[in-house]
């Protein structure tokens, strides 16, 4: 899942691709971002 942030509503999902990204892949770092987000604004979930 690639998550994203809003203040209103806090951390959401945005994006469920079908399949992982392999690596190298050029949306890589986009969908990392997207982890680092979920890490840093809901730390109570795994």
């Amino acid at each position: 899942m690639i998550y994203g942030y809003d203040p209103e509503h806090g951390v959401h999902v945005i994006a469920e691709p079908a399949t992982p990204l392999p690596y190298g892949h050029p949306n890589l770092p986009t969908y990392l971002a997207s982890q680092l987000v979920r890490s840093l604004f809901s730390p109570w979930t795994s």
